[in-house]
């Protein structure tokens, strides 16, 4: 399970299942427990943040679109020497979405997007290394 720093509650759940179906997905590395693999991968969540992109013509402060960033720094070490394989103080993930509603429900469409796209760039650094 990753660990979460922002102040985005459950944040590690979206992305800790989005990174172990990325690598599924990619198939270059398998996953397993702490204890029964060959490399253990840290990831930290420290950023968490939404900003508004586009808004309606009508009501110029009134956002219609919102892009949520996440940030994460990872770790990945050999377990047989704790050796470093790779280190990344700063991977992102982004995703725009269109506000649906209000914006809590909102961020329930772009959260997995945004989640999948730091799989993809986390799963990207670690096999391009292993």
């Amino acid at each position: 399970t990753f660990v979460n720093k922002t102040q985005e509650p459950l944040l590690e759940v979206a992305t800790t299942r989005a990174a172990i179906q990325e690598f599924q997905r990619d198939g270059s590395l398998k996953v397993a427990s702490a204890d029964q693999g060959d490399a253990l991968l840290k990831v930290t969540l420290r950023e968490y943040r939404i900003e508004p992109v586009a808004y309606t013509k009508e009501q110029k402060t009134t956002a219609k679109e919102y892009r949520i960033i996440l940030r994460a720094s990872i770790l990945l070490t050999r377990r047989a020497d704790d050796s470093v394989v790779v280190e990344s103080p700063e991977v992102i993930g982004e995703a725009v979405f269109p506000v649906a509603g209000d914006l809590s429900s909102s961020k329930l469409i772009g959260l997995p997007r945004a989640a999948e796209d730091l799989a993809h760039n986390i799963v990207e650094k670690v096999v391009e290394v292993w």
